[in-house]
């Protein structure tokens, strides 16, 4: 049977599929993160997929560097300590003129050790008074010049004045070297940025020397106060802290004389070796002259050898600290000039 016809006015509506009308190309000059989203996320993700990524510092590794901050007034500075980072403030102008004060006069205090020292050696009589340069100062000075140039420069006259230095400057050294020990004070309570540890250890041993050795061990053995040994360590300690606390005064009132920084890392070369060795050999002389027994070497006496034994490690140990101090000074800035030089 033939399929019936539908008329034309009953055949339903069948809307044709939507089409989007294309559009035309994007500029290359306008392509961005705007004109395909998709595409452009999807670079950004591969590109920073290639980025090298930083690796984050170790809390080790941070605690074992020296945060070089010039802090302002009151500020708290980061400073090494045994590997470990401590906490101190800026020194006020208060506490800066009081350190100014402190450093001047151990200065100044070694000053007169050495000259006193040097007058005894030479010449075995003392310097004129101040009075007497008042009164007179160019009799008091002719005699004074007269007496040295009168006096015996022999080596046996020398060494015999040198076992006399005691007597001459004893007391003097005993009273600048005991001030010493507000180094310590100093870095208790912040005012400088040094290792506790390292000053406590340098202020105890001279003071041992000057306390225990010379003072209550040479009322026992009189080599310890007149050995000519003590002569040079006198002078090596005494050229040394004048160029220490000159250094440390310069560089609080905000200057740095050339020619103080190459003392301060260059004289230590000869002034360790003799100052420590000076040291280590006075205690030496203090020790009984027969071997070990169980009469007479008592517990003080092996005290004492042992430490004369541990006393060069740590001579080795500052020394060795020392020449990388030069070396970190004088090769940094040769290294700045090389590459300003560069530039």
């Amino acid at each position: 049977m033939p399929p019936r016809s539908v008329p034309a006015d009953q055949v339903p509506f069948t809307p044709a599929p939507h089409r989007r009308r294309a559009e035309p190309p994007t500029p290359a000059h306008q392509v961005g993160p705007h004109s395909d989203p998709t595409l452009y996320s999807f670079r950004e993700k591969q590109s920073s997929a290639f980025v090298p990524q930083t690796p984050k510092p170790q809390p080790q590794t941070m605690a074992l560097q020296q945060k070089d901050v010039k802090s302002q007034e009151g500020k708290e500075v980061a400073v090494k300590k045994g590997g470990e980072l401590r906490k101190t403030k800026a020194p006020t102008p208060l506490a800066t003129l009081y350190l100014v004060t402190y450093n001047v006069l151990s200065a100044l205090g070694w000053s007169a050790v050495l000259l006193l020292t040097l007058t005894h050696l030479l010449s075995g009589s003392p310097a004129p008074s101040l009075a007497a340069l008042r009164a007179a100062p160019l009799t008091a000075s002719k005699a004074y010049l007269a007496s040295l140039s009168s006096s015996s420069c022999s080596s046996a006259a020398l060494l015999a004045r040198a076992r006399t230095t005691y007597t001459a400057v004893g007391w003097l050294v005993r009273v600048v070297q005991t001030a010493a020990a507000l180094e310590v004070v100093h870095v208790l309570l912040g005012l400088v940025r040094s290792p506790i540890v390292t000053t406590a250890m340098q202020v105890a041993s001279r003071l041992f020397l000057v306390w225990r050795i010379t003072e209550m061990q040479g009322l026992q053995f009189e080599q310890a106060r007149y050995n000519p040994i003590y002569a040079t360590m006198v002078i090596s300690w005494s050229v040394t802290e004048i160029i220490r606390y000159s250094f440390y005064a310069c560089n609080l009132l905000g200057s740095k004389p050339a020619f103080l920084n190459w003392l301060r890392y260059t004289t230590f070369y000869v002034l360790y070796p003799s100052g420590a060795g000076s040291e280590a050999f006075l205690i030496f002389s203090t020790l009984p002259a027969r071997l070990p027994d169980t009469v007479n070497w008592w517990p003080g006496d092996i005290g004492r050898v042992t430490l004369f034994a541990i006393w060069w490690p740590g001579l080795y140990i500052m020394y060795t600290h020392m020449i990388k101090q030069r070396r970190r000074v004088f090769g940094g800035a040769g290294a700045a000039k090389a590459k300003a030089k560069k530039a």
